[in-house]
């Protein structure tokens, strides 16, 4: 792939990415193209209490 720099037949991965707000407006969207063997993703917050399924408090 040219516009990335990989060597042909290099494997990627395409992420799509889409965050709201609590009353569900779009705030964000991504694509990302990254080579595979380069990329690793990691997700680390906490979910509130009114994004839980019923509201239900753990």
């Amino acid at each position: 792939m040219k516009g990335l720099q990989l060597p042909p037949g290099e494997r990627v991965v395409e992420l799509h990415r889409t965050t709201y707000t609590a009353d569900n407006t779009v705030v964000e969207f991504a694509i990302g193209v990254h080579a595979a063997t380069r990329f690793a993703w990691s997700y680390d917050f906490k979910v509130p209490d009114s994004a839980q399924e019923g509201g239900d408090k753990a």
